[in-house]
């Protein structure tokens, strides 16, 4: 992501009057103007640009529902080769029945990722 300061008179995105850019896929970048047009075509006086509506969505999805929609974020980016891949590596040095027990608590979590992300949060506390 790069990161440039903008000078302005006028009331900054952010806090920081930083911008970043980032990348969206082209059914995103058509959805996003399909909203700016819409809009446009509400309001006579709307002043928003595209990067100005993309902040604002990205700033709201944040406020209200990133902490409800971060299990299924997960769940569809979960990387399962990875995981899969270094779980196989850590398993050099245990018996058996540690190994058959590992690789359940591992397809649980292949399964549900977002499984983990409690469990994290309980060992951190």
């Amino acid at each position: 992501m790069e990161s440039q300061n903008k000078s302005t008179s006028k009331l900054p995105i952010g806090q920081d009057n930083k911008i970043f850019r980032t990348n969206i896929d082209e059914v995103a970048g058509k959805n996003l103007q399909e909203m700016l047009k819409q809009l446009e075509s509400e309001s006579e006086f709307l002043k928003i640009s595209l990067f100005k509506l993309n902040s604002w969505i990205i700033n709201q999805f944040y406020k209200k529902y990133f902490n409800t929609e971060r299990k299924q974020i997960i769940n569809e980016h979960f990387d399962r080769k990875e995981y899969l891949k270094k779980f196989a590596a850590n398993l050099d040095n245990e018996s058996g029945e540690e190994i058959v027990e590992k690789i359940r608590e591992a397809l649980i979590e292949v399964k549900n990722p977002s499984v983990n992300l409690k469990k994290k949060k309980n060992e951190a506390q």
